[in-house]
């Protein structure tokens, strides 16, 4: 090589072109001479001042990257300029590209197309595949698919890698050729194998999915694997999602954050998503609330749908940033609108109770119509209640049903047990005690705690099932243990009467007043009854009359009448027969045959009223109507 090299210098000194553009590769690649940029760009510059294109193309080069001379982008586009107006291939190429991005030059996408073009029909690989995104984005050139694919195929048969993966992108994507995944996986798998980690990623996507190969998990993350580690965030995400779900791979979580983070921290907007998700969750890392916003943020300033409804629900909740349902509502919209469902729902939530908007039932039903066609079960169940209540839309029946059923389909427990309600009531439908039963026991056994009420009334008044008291226990017991005013109620009840369970009134007692303390004025009543008779707890007249009134004051008509005993009799209360008359009226006015008739017996006595002996008459004529003895047998005497 030392022989060459003297020759080369010989002939060089001489002023011989071909030798000094020869002595520049030599300095400029290490080769028989020790790396020196300088000497290259030496006689670079002497080859090209003469005109050897060669030469001018490595001048242009070492301009462009600073090497063994200061960095000038200008000169550099020159001495391209002047190789490639001489044929050069490789400068043409180069030329172009400057073009293409702008650099040293102003961009020019149609003289980017010339120069590559130029260069591409000498058989330059590069150029040829460059004159193909050039068709392919409709830069500098009209569009044309077609003409994109059959310059990335030459450049792709020459074994150019990423001619060979765009090739593969054509080919899946139906771009300028019929769609062919098989033939897509040919050009990825030549690409792949050498190096190219777009292409490893596109493979791993063809193994996952089965797509123009069988499908093999175990592949797929192989290939995600290799283009992953060159850096390929795309890939990297991917592969966390294969750990995380345990594709292809042992499911581990910790692999999975690792990998989700690598992706992340180069912007992956999916892999700040599924980060923000980890932070929440705790999952392979410790929860983190600060942290899954900052997350979520990164994701949806992205436009990631997912990230935006997450970070909606952040705002929401409070959880990791100020409480803020304004910008709550912000980002589900963003979220919403392009689509995620849970978003619209969210939204139509917000509208529905006014937070953080003007409260608007018309716009809450659009956001949950949308929802709900996408199969939103949560969605529809609302849509449901929305048609049932009439609220932003006409009150039907019918699609109360129908959405309800949607819902309910899905496994939705709270759209279960509405549907119950309808087939018990026959509203919208044709009143079913079966059905009815049959979807209370769906919404029952996943927990609903009104659900296990209605299907413990259903087994107690055997309405749709055969009656079974102990079974209605069993789930007033369940209901009631989750808190349900109702079943607590209903428990009182069976402890109070000995109904499949021995007669127990502090037991009664217990459960009365559980419900009781929640408002319900059944047990209001009741336990009013308890106090006043001392069953389960030590009589007092006093507390009797306050749970009557509670109960009263809700509009029940029994305790209205047993508050009305309590003011005629002065029980726990001064007596006070106008009081007593005010609360039998509006007890008998509600139906109650013995509040009839202690207001008719007021009437005819004139205690807390004036004596009227025709309105008597009519009182105990709407009681006796009823059956109540006591009524039927006023009449009789006046009549005597």
């Amino acid at each position: 090589m030392s022989k060459e090299i003297d020759e080369y210098k010989k002939k060089a000194e001489q002023g011989d072109a071909e030798a000094q553009c020869s002595l520049g590769d030599c300095y400029r690649l290490g080769q028989g001479v020790e790396q020196d940029y300088s000497e290259a760009f030496k006689w670079y510059q002497l080859s090209a001042e003469q005109g050897d294109s060669d030469a001018q193309f490595c001048l242009g080069t070492l301009y462009e990257e600073g090497l063994g001379v200061e960095q000038n982008l200008e000169l550099a586009v020159d001495w391209y300029r002047k190789s490639a107006e001489q044929g050069n291939a490789e400068a043409q190429y180069l030329l172009g590209d400057c073009y293409r991005v702008g650099l040293g030059v102003e961009q020019n996408y149609s003289a980017a197309f010339k120069w590559c073009q130029l260069s591409a029909e000498q058989g330059y690989s590069d150029a040829q595949y460059y004159l193909g995104l050039l068709y392919g984005e409709g830069a500098g050139v009209e569009q044309n698919l077609e003409l994109a694919v059959d310059w990335c195929r030459k450049s792709a048969e020459q074994g150019n890698a990423e001619a060979q993966c765009s090739l593969g992108d054509c080919y899946r994507a139906g771009q300028g050729v019929d769609q062919d995944y098989s033939a897509a996986f040919k050009w990825y798998q030549l690409s792949a194998e050498q190096g190219y980690s777009d292409a490893q990623y596109c493979l791993g996507l063809l193994y996952e999915n089965g797509s123009g190969v069988e499908r093999n998990s175990e592949l797929a993350v192989d290939w995600y694997r290799k283009s992953a580690e060159q850096g390929n965030a795309d890939a990297q995400c991917l592969l966390g999602a294969c750990y995380g779900l345990g594709d292809g791979v042992e499911q581990d979580d910790f692999m999975a954050f690792r990998w989700y983070q690598l992706s992340a921290e180069q912007g992956n907007s999916v892999a700040q998503c599924a980060m923000g998700g980890f932070y929440c969750s705790g999952q392979g890392v410790d929860q983190d609330y600060s942290a899954a916003f900052k997350w979520y943020q990164l994701s949806a300033e992205q436009g990631d749908l997912d990230a935006q409804y997450y970070l909606g629900l952040l705002y929401g909740e409070g959880a990791g940033v100020e409480q803020n349902y304004e910008l709550a509502v912000d980002w589900y919209r963003k979220s919403a609108e392009q689509g995620n469902a849970d978003a619209q729902c969210a939204l139509g939530d917000y509208y529905r109770l006014g937070q953080g908007v003007e409260q608007d039932y018309s716009e809450s039903f659009k956001w949950y119509q949308l929802s709900a066609e996408q199969g939103n079960s949560i969605a529809q169940y609302c849509l449901g209640f929305l048609y049932r209540e009439g609220a932003g839309v006409e009150q039907n029946l019918e699609l109360v049903v129908d959405w309800y059923r949607k819902s309910a389909d899905q496994g939705n427990a709270d759209a279960q047990c509405c549907l119950g309600d309808c087939y018990r009531l026959g509203q919208g439908v044709e009143q079913n005690y079966s059905e009815s039963f049959k979807w209370y026991q769906l919404s029952a056994r996943q927990g609903n705690s009104v659900a296990q009420l209605y299907l413990g009334v259903l087994y107690d008044e055997g309405l749709g099932v055969e009656q079974n008291n102990e079974l209605a226990v069993d789930w007033y017991r369940k209901s009631a243990d989750q808190g349900n005013a109702g079943a607590q109620c209903c428990l009182g009840d069976c402890y109070r009467l000995g109904q499949c369970v021995d007669q127990d009134y502090s037991e009664a007692f217990k459960w009365y007043q559980l419900s009781a303390e929640q408002d319900y004025s059944d047990a209001q009543l009741r336990l009013g009854v308890l106090y006043a008779e001392g069953l389960g707890v030590e009589q007092n007249l006093e507390l009797a009359a306050d749970w009557y009134r509670k109960s009263a004051e809700q509009g029940h008509e029994e305790a209205q009448c047993c508050l009305g005993d309590c003011y005629r009799l002065g029980d726990g209360v001064e007596q006070d027969y106008s009081a007593a008359f005010k609360w039998y009226q509006l007890s008998a006015e509600q139906g109650d045959p013995e509040a009839q008739f202690n207001l008719g017996s007021m009437c005819e006595k004139g205690l807390g009223v004036e004596r009227n002996l025709e309105l008597a008459i009519d009182w105990y004529r709407k009681s006796a109507e009823q059956d109540f003895e006591e009524a039927v047998e006023a009449l009789k005497k006046i009549d005597e």
